[in-house]
């Protein structure tokens, strides 16, 4: 509570630095992102409230009982999504998209983390019980959407590159998953779908002097 100003900068630097979602995923640790983000933004703030007197002067009160319980029914609600989250990720592994569509549904109205919200239109646009074409449009939009916010994520080209290769265009799907192993070296999907998009690129032919 007696803590300065400077302290308060320096000490919130230090730990925004340590918690980076960006540098979370550069360690290898890209599963824990939606958790390091969250801890970033209280992060904020926190910093935000304690540089400022009047709402430094109003969090030093006791908290009532009514925010005590607000704070953890928000903390239930982050850990309810990453549960949500996980369980619909295993189910999209073993191809329970129906299934999944409901877990990642769920996470992500909790959320609204855009990796789970990406999940969640995979999940749509795979379940044979929806209107494949009007998933497609739905996925697109997702996928533009999440490539703007989360610019790292390599999951956004792996799906296109789904999308490209199973629509016949081996060269975009290539591309697609090119950017994905820039963005995650050990990405076993993208891999996989950048050896078979390879195959199914157009050969250039053979000058006539070579036939």
């Amino acid at each position: 509570r007696d803590a300065r100003k400077e302290d308060i900068k320096r000490a919130y630097m230090a730990a925004a630095k340590a918690f980076h979602p960006d540098r979370v995923a550069a360690l290898g640790f890209g599963e824990l992102r939606p958790i390091a983000e969250a801890v970033f933004a209280a992060l904020a703030e926190a910093h935000a409230t304690l540089m400022d007197d009047e709402k430094r002067a109003a969090c030093d009160a006791a908290p009532t009982a009514a925010e005590k319980a607000h704070v953890e029914s928000t903390v239930e609600l982050a850990l309810d999504a990453e549960r949500q989250f996980h369980v619909g990720q295993g189910l999209l592994r073993q191809h329970h998209y129906a299934r999944a569509e409901q877990h990642l549904e769920r996470a992500f109205k909790a959320s609204g983390d855009c990796e789970h919200e990406l999940l969640w239109a995979w999940a749509r646009f795979q379940n044979p019980a929806h209107d494949r074409t009007a998933m497609r449009v739905e996925l697109l939009q997702v996928l533009t959407k999440v490539a703007r916010e989360r610019p790292q994520l390599a999951l956004t080209h792996v799906y296109a590159g789904e999308v490209f290769l199973a629509e016949g265009d081996a060269d975009k799907a290539f591309k697609a998953y090119q950017r994905a192993l820039q963005l995650d070296p050990e990405d076993v999907d993208a891999r996989r779908g950048l050896r078979l998009a390879e195959t199914r690129k157009p050969k250039a032919a053979k000058p006539f002097w070579k036939r």
